[in-house]
């Protein structure tokens, strides 16, 4: 498995690589960089859109991170003992805005995702907690147990009432699901329907990365509508 150094610097390399595929919406990215408790954020430039990462201030062995891409990305990145990683990564639709960071306090964080949907998170421990907000529609369900055998300890919850259409790509040890092109990645839509694809399907692959093979969101809405009729697209 990689080393701690080589693994970060490998997130950074994959956040860059994901946000190749996507339409681009308007507006900057004001790179800052918020400490809350125990929790370091920062909002990063990259050469194809903006990511939100959300990282313990001590780096110690286990640890979770956050990271919520412009293009679409929520990927949540374990670190275990004796240096083995592993993460969980899913794709939220539409990609309408830039992921920010909010600092309430020196114990809560929010970040907007870049569909639009807020998650809070406890900065006061370490590692950082998603708050459960029971009156929203689109949730982040955490366990805290960081472990190897819960597929990263992160679900995606929603409520009718969510406008959030959800690629789950599944958890990887050693990097990102969705970059196997024999791996399934699942959309899920508000109102329970499912529909499982082919990674090789959706994605295109050179150089250990992939990016989606649809430009905008159009393109794969009108790819969905023949290939999973059964969704309720945004």
């Amino acid at each position: 498995m990689h080393n701690t150094p080589f693994y970060f610097a490998a997130i950074i390399g994959t956040l860059m690589a994901v946000n190749s595929y996507a339409q681009t919406p308007g507006g900057g990215c004001a790179e800052t960089s918020p400490l809350s408790g125990s929790i370091q954020g920062q909002t990063l430039e990259t050469s194809k859109g903006c990511t939100v990462m959300l990282s313990p201030a001590a780096g110690q062995s286990p640890l979770r991170r956050y990271t919520f891409a412009q293009r679409g990305v929520i990927q949540i990145f374990n670190q275990y003992a004796g240096n083995h990683n592993g993460s969980r990564s899913f794709f939220v639709f539409p990609r309408a805005q830039i992921p920010a960071i909010n600092l309430i306090n020196d114990q809560e964080m929010d970040v907007v995702t870049s569909a639009g949907d807020v998650i809070k998170f406890d900065t006061s421990v370490n590692p950082p907690h998603i708050i459960y907000d029971p009156n929203a529609s689109f949730r982040l369900i955490e366990n805290p147990v960081i472990s190897t055998t819960n597929n990263g300890g992160v679900e995606i919850m929603q409520t009718t009432a969510s406008k959030t259409l959800v690629l789950d790509s599944g958890f990887e040890m050693g990097g990102a699901a969705f970059t196997v092109p024999t791996r399934s990645s699942t959309f899920h839509d508000a109102f329970g329907n499912h529909c499982t694809l082919l990674n090789n399907k959706l994605f295109t692959f050179a150089n250990y990365d992939a990016d989606l093979k649809f430009t905008t969101d159009a393109e794969l809405f009108e790819f969905l509508k023949t290939a999973c009729p059964t969704l309720k697209l945004p």
